[in-house]
């Protein structure tokens, strides 16, 4: 009987200590800054704006006269990844939609 007994108090005890460990890591990966960094791209005509947070969740607004913000987001943007999220035409004019 008291092996059983052994067997039953490793286990709880292995169980909180692996409770222990998830909850301190709730707590660290809540307690991390949540930051959104903002790019302005100067294309020519106007700003392109790119918005990226640390999830990787990437939105573009405008794109200028030309291909101009591609180069400037091949600077900002991973080279494994080639999407974004979201694409944001202010207003369907040509130096706003021709680099899109």
């Amino acid at each position: 009987m008291k092996a059983g007994v052994r067997e039953v108090n490793f286990f709880l005890l292995g169980l909180l200590i692996f409770l222990n460990i998830l909850a301190w890591l709730t707590v660290y990966e809540v307690s991390q800054p949540q930051s959104l960094e903002v790019n302005f791209f100067d294309v020519g005509q106007g700003d392109a704006i790119f918005i990226k947070d640390q999830k990787l969740h990437q939105v573009l607004i405008d794109g200028g006269p030309d291909s101009t913000v591609l180069e400037k987001l091949g600077k900002e943007i991973p080279f494994w990844d080639n999407t974004l999220d979201l694409i944001i035409l202010t207003h369907p004019e040509k130096d706003h939609v021709s680099g899109l």
